[in-house]
Parts: C-alpha cells; structure tokens; sequence
C-alpha cells in the first residue's frame, strides 16, 4: 500500500477552508508498528506512517503505541491523550477493543478526522 505525498493536506483542506493561510497540518498514527513485525501481512498504519515520514509532508507527526519507545527514530507517545495539542488527522489501527476508548479520547481533545 503507497499513500500519495499531498493526501494529507487535501484531507485537511476542507477543514481548515475557511481560514486565509492553511496551518501547519499533524498527523497521528494511533497503534503504529515497525513495518518489519509485519513481514507477511498487510502492514496498513505501519506502512501509512513510513510513507509520510519518507515523503515530503512537513507537519508533526506522532506515532502513539505504548509498548515501543520509537518508530522510524520519532519518540512514540504513550496514548491519545499525551497527544500534544492539535491533531489535524487521527489514524485508529489498534484491536477492537480499544478503538471506542481512543476515539472518544480523540473526540473530546477536538481531533476530527478520526
């Protein structure tokens, strides 16, 4: 799976349309692995997230996952909610179980798309 370099910003363009200036955008990859634990199968926000990092987007960008220290040499955060101020784009892969708590978290901390 390839995610094309100027997805993100058109994502956020409609949101962000009524403002003269588009701000700096963010992005938040909610349950994100090394692409290598996924060696024969789909990687979905692993390879997601490595092609934002290797492409030409210039936000923040914050990988959650609270067992891994860091990804691809960005400092991983422990949950949605040390998620630091505005998320422009909130991408959930973690088990079912957890995907109703963490949107709700992104939800009341005002991140949409989730």
């Amino acid at each position: 799976m390839r995610i094309e370099a100027g997805l993100l910003p058109r994502l956020c363009a409609e949101r962000h349309a009524d403002r003269a200036a588009l701000p700096s955008l963010s992005f938040a990859a909610l349950g994100a692995q090394a692409p290598a634990k996924f060696a024969n199968q789909d990687a979905g926000l692993a390879v997601i997230l490595q092609n934002i990092i290797t492409g030409d987007f210039a936000g923040p960008v914050y990988p959650v996952n609270p067992y891994a220290a860091e990804l691809d040499g960005i400092r991983c955060l422990p949950s949605a909610a040390a998620l630091p101020g505005h998320v422009d784009l909130a991408v959930i892969a973690v088990p079912a179980t957890a995907v109703l708590g963490i949107a709700r978290t992104c939800g009341e901390r005002g991140f949409w798309p989730v």
